[in-house]
């Protein structure tokens, strides 16, 4: 999120008059559900997660008109160093992954 919003804020105007143009960024399906195991560290990631995909929704109405898209990715169940080391984490992607498959 600390790095998102300045990039945006700075990429924007480049974008409106080099139209068209796509801006894409990477939140998290934690955004989307708001994941946590209750000790902090998953509550300040889906909290800045979440916070990304609020920012998108601010910008696209912003840059919308002049043909600049703008989207958030929420990719899951990457097992990465964070994930690996914390295996409650795994449970809680696991657990979704589940609830969202036909």
């Amino acid at each position: 999120m600390f790095a998102t919003a300045p990039v945006l804020e700075v990429a924007a105007p480049h974008l409106i008059e080099r139209k068209p143009g796509c801006f894409i960024a990477t939140s998290s399906t934690a955004g989307l559900k708001g994941f946590t195991d209750g000790r902090g560290g998953a509550d300040a990631y889906t909290a800045a997660k979440t916070g990304i995909i609020g920012l998108v929704r601010g910008y696209a109405p912003l840059l919308g008109p002049h043909n600049v898209r703008i989207n958030a990715v929420a990719p899951t169940g990457v097992a990465t160093a964070m994930v690996l080391e914390h295996p409650g984490l795994v449970s809680i992607i696991a657990d979704n992954l589940i609830s969202r498959t036909p």
